[in-house]
């Protein structure tokens, strides 16, 4: 499992990286919203059967996500599906952040495939609130990219 979360800038152009980035990693994309408990429910019901290949969810604006339905669905990925990647957006990372990633320590403790097989990158686009030393603390790696244009994000976290 790999999951990727888009943070800052203008939504649309976000939003946009987040798409080429998912059609990038090939295979087929589905977009769901995760706004309330139901939306959830129908994430989860998609990813419990295995995937035969690559498979990009899709997920903007998850930091408007009701606090129930944000804890249902960072439950479900602790047990991540094979061949699924998530790829989620947020406005809001410095606040988003640390709860994610509390799933994602539990998800690497758990993924039959290793710890290390579960990588979160976050590029850090000259942010000046808490967000790199945050994701650093948590194991993530940490690309700051300084000029602030989406392509060079998008590069910088590739890299």
């Amino acid at each position: 499992m790999h999951a990727y979360l888009f943070v800052g800038g203008e939504s649309a152009a976000r939003d946009k990286i987040m798409v080429e980035s998912a059609e990038k990693a090939g295979g087929k994309s589905y977009e769901f919203p995760l706004e309330k408990i139901a939306d959830v429910r129908n994430l989860a019901d998609f990813t419990k059967f295995s995937q035969s290949g690559p498979v990009s969810i899709l997920i903007r604006d998850l930091d408007k996500a009701t606090n129930e339905a944000l804890s249902a669905f960072l439950k479900n990925l602790e047990e991540p599906g094979k061949n699924i990647s998530y790829f989620m957006s947020c406005s809001n990372e410095e606040a988003l952040l640390p709860r994610l990633l509390d799933t994602v320590d539990v998800a690497r403790a758990r993924f039959r495939h290793g710890a290390d097989a579960v990588e979160v990158i976050v590029a850090d686009n000259a942010s000046t609130d808490r967000t790199a030393s945050i994701a650093r603390d948590r194991r993530c790696t940490v690309t700051r990219v300084e000029q602030r244009r989406i392509a060079c994000v998008r590069n910088g976290g590739a890299a």
